[in-house]
Parts: C-alpha cells; sequence; structure tokens
C-alpha cells in the first residue's frame, strides 16, 4: 500500500508538471500573438500610409480628329512623355478618357477671345482637373506655336497643336502648375521655351541628371512650385491593401525575433 500510494503521487507529480508546462507554453504564445498584434498597430499608427502627389489631365479632342493620321498615337505618346518627365519628381499623372467635343472649332483661332470659347465649353473640366485641347493650329500671335496655356480667372487650361514635338505636353502641364512659368538659357530644362528646349527623342533620355527636360529641385525650386501647386495637385494615399501588407510583414519579423528571446517565468 506505501509503494502504490508513492507511486500515485509520482505519476500525480508528472502530471501537474505537464499541466504546468503546458499552461507555460500557452501564456508564452498568447504573449507573443499580443505583442506582436501590438507591434503592427503600433506601426501602423507611427507610419501612416505614403501618399503619391497626382494631377489629373482630361485631354479633349477639338473638333474631332483634328490631328491625323492617327489621333490615339498622337496622344499615347505625348502621354508616354509627360509621364516619365514628371515621374523625375515623383509626380503622377492620372489620364482621362478622352473627351470629344465637336461643338469646338479644329483649331485654336486668332479672336483676341478665343480661348473663352473653350473655358465655356462643356469639355472643360474645373479644378483640380487640368483640361488640356488637341487642336490642329494654334496661330497665336502671329507664330504657330506647338502648345499654349491660358488663364482665365482662377482657371488654367492648356492646348496641344498637331506639330507639337515629344514633350510638349510636359511642357504646358509645367506651365499649368507654375503658373505659366517659362525661362530661357537653359535647353536642358522642361520649361525652357519650345524653340530653344533639348527634345529627346526616346523616353529612355529622360532621367535625373540628364540633359532632356530636367526639373530643378531644392528650395524655392519647379519641383517645390510644381508639388506645391494646392489647386491642381493631389496627394493620393496608397492602397490600404499594399501598406497593412507591408506592416504586416514588419509586425511579423518584429514577433519572430522576439519569440527566440527566453522569457522569465
Amino acid at each position: 500500500m506505501v509503494r502504490r500510494k508513492r507511486f500515485r503521487r509520482f505519476l500525480d507529480g508528472r502530471w501537474i508538471a505537464r499541466i504546468r508546462a503546458q499552461h507555460l507554453r500557452h501564456m508564452r504564445t498568447s504573449h507573443i500573438s499580443s505583442f506582436g498584434l501590438g507591434a503592427i498597430v503600433l506601426l501602423l499608427v507611427a507610419f501612416p500610409a505614403p501618399a503619391t502627389p497626382v494631377i489629373v489631365v482630361q485631354p479633349v479632342d477639338s473638333g474631332v480628329s483634328s490631328i491625323s493620321p492617327s489621333f490615339s498615337t498622337f496622344l499615347a505618346n505625348e502621354e508616354a512623355y509627360a509621364t516619365r518627365i514628371f515621374a523625375q519628381i515623383g509626380l503622377s499623372i492620372d489620364f482621362l478618357p478622352v473627351f470629344a467635343d465637336s461643338t469646338l472649332p479644329p483649331d485654336y483661332g486668332t479672336d483676341p477671345n478665343e480661348a473663352s470659347y473653350f473655358f465655356n465649353s462643356s469639355s472643360f473640366r474645373p479644378a483640380p482637373e487640368i483640361t488640356v485641347w488637341f487642336v490642329g493650329s494654334i496661330p497665336y500671335n502671329g507664330n504657330n506655336d506647338r502648345g499654349l496655356s491660358e488663364q482665365n480667372g482662377p482657371e488654367i487650361a492648356s492646348w496641344i497643336a498637331a506639330n507639337a514635338v515629344n514633350d510638349t505636353l510636359a511642357h504646358e502641364l509645367g506651365n499649368d502648375l507654375t503658373d505659366l512659368q517659362e525661362i530661357s538659357g537653359t535647353p536642358s530644362n522642361l520649361m525652357e521655351v519650345g524653340t530653344d528646349r533639348n527634345i529627346p527623342s526616346s523616353p529612355n533620355q529622360i532621367f535625373v541628371g540628364g540633359s532632356d527636360d530636367q526639373i530643378t529641385t531644392g528650395p524655392g525650386s519647379q519641383a517645390q512650385r510644381m508639388l506645391g501647386n494646392t489647386v491642381y495637385v493631389q496627394n493620393v494615399p496608397e492602397p490600404p491593401g499594399a501598406w497593412l501588407a507591408v506592416m504586416a510583414a514588419a509586425g511579423i519579423a518584429v514577433l519572430s525575433v522576439f519569440s527566440r528571446r527566453p522569457f522569465r517565468t
């Protein structure tokens, strides 16, 4: 009887020790899981989703198919160069589908009030969208201009002619974002007047530090003025799902580090 009691006490002791060990492991796991969740929440609060500066552009085919032989090809080329140029300063462009306005003339005429006809048309989009009319020609002040930007009260819009070069749209958008600022004497700069500006023949020629379509950076620079335009530039947060995944991964990384550390009992 004495041996049997001792053996039973021995079994009871091992069982109790096992239960305690399982309970301790559960507490550790719960503590680690809570810590990891807390780390993820803390990261999300401390580092909110970054925002991307974006401008929204509404292309308008004035007079309908006034640019030949292919308006869609012409437009796609201008948009591709503009996208590449403004990517140098982290500015994205959202090009809306083309709006065809048959009520407008196919060319920008010589009437002194010509701009008002376009601004008062149904195809004009107020801020924060930037309206760009694509026309056959721009006989402005005796010149056959490639592009033009005009202000009508607080609103600014642009015109692109059929004789535009690869970066004409980007140049005019730069005018819209800098309140019609142009410079002279720096052919490598985007805002140099068209006749003196270096014209890239390939998007690959456009990069920071290159010789084509550069945008100055730093205090008081063109980039600061463009990105600081509160009328047309919108700061759009990154997709929440993607940012949450990044922060969750960071939290898991923190969790994995701490899960390897011994806990005091």
